[in-house]
């Protein structure tokens, strides 16, 4: 029920943002606003049926950390 609700809100959002976007000729805002929309969709749904999303930082951490170690190591 929670998946349906989302894709109902995102058809509305859809909706009311891409007409005006379309009738103004704004291509590339129209490309970039349906990318984020459909981005924040999925992952919504997937929020919703419980597949566990990672975070974002634990990547960062792990390409930073050897990075970090080795500046630390010329320090000392």
């Amino acid at each position: 029920m929670k998946v349906v609700g989302i894709i109902i809100v995102a058809a509305l959002i859809a909706y009311f943002e891409i007409s005006p976007m379309a009738n103004k000729k704004e291509i590339k805002d129209l490309w970039v606003f349906s990318f984020l929309l459909l981005i924040g969709t999925v992952l919504s749904i997937m929020l919703a049926i419980g597949v566990p999303i990672p975070n974002p930082l634990d990547g960062v951490t792990k390409v930073l950390k050897p990075v970090t170690n080795f500046i630390l190591g010329l320090l000392e």
